[in-house]
């Protein structure tokens, strides 16, 4: 999220036949992991209202994760498509085997099976907080959903 289109296209420029892996994340559960972090951290004592939430991930350095939508469309203004794979983060848990099977089709690399991942609990966002997001997200989460061809775990 830190590189810019113009940082893509130089790359691009440079290394024409790079393969670029994007891993997307719902935004909302992207979102939600960076405050339950700074929560736990004691940044935030009782946990954030919504209001505080959005707050949040509109500040600058936050804003520039939340908004994968800009990642792929940076990514796809200087790659041909057939140079970019886009991976749900959720796949990587819930079915490494079929992940592992897509990346190795797309690099030509030989991979081998790997023990499952597993995913750490979190600290469940209040219902409000939650449905803060899930409306500031809407547009974000249906534009990752349209690039990478499938729905993003809610």
């Amino acid at each position: 999220a830190i590189l810019t289109a113009d940082h893509w296209q130089e790359i691009a420029r440079r290394m024409p036949r790079l393969r670029v892996v994007i891993g997307v994340r719902n935004p909302v559960r992207r979102a939600w992991s960076g405050l339950s972090m700074y929560f736990r951290g004691g940044q935030f004592a009782p946990l954030p209202t919504p209001d505080e939430a959005i707050e949040f991930v509109e500040t600058s350095i936050h804003r520039r994760v939340s908004y994968q939508s800009e990642v792929v469309r940076a990514v796809r203004s200087a790659f041909p498509e057939h140079r970019i794979l886009i991976v749900a983060v959720d796949d990587i848990v819930e079915d490494t085997d079929e992940v592992l099977r897509r990346f190795g089709a797309f690099t030509g690399a030989r991979l081998r099976p790997v023990p499952p991942v597993r995913a750490t609990e979190q600290i469940p966002p209040p219902v409000d907080v939650e449905a803060a997001l899930l409306r500031h997200f809407m547009e974000e989460t249906e534009a990752l959903e349209s690039a990478g061809g499938r729905r993003l775990a809610a």
